[in-house]
């Protein structure tokens, strides 16, 4: 089997089981972790560490702010 088959039948797979948009964020989440938060914890030069760091807090209390602003939006449900 080649590679883009097995490609093809893994994306189908993983369609299959969390809808396209579940998809979307399962991609979006795997790309802020292999792009910050491993940077941040493994990186072995102290300037990446602490810039890693200071990116995943930047997105964590903008993505709090985001949530806020949306319960705020549809209180009580």
């Amino acid at each position: 089997m080649r590679l883009i088959d097995v490609t093809r039948r893994s994306i189908g797979f993983v369609t299959d089981l969390f809808t396209p948009v579940g998809t979307i964020f399962l991609i979006v989440f795997l790309l802020v972790y292999a792009g910050v938060v491993l940077p941040a914890v493994w990186s072995q030069h102290p300037y990446r560490r602490s810039a890693a760091s200071r990116m995943l807090d930047l997105m964590l209390r903008h993505t709090h702010q985001v949530l806020r602003a949306i319960r705020r939006q549809f209180p009580g449900q």
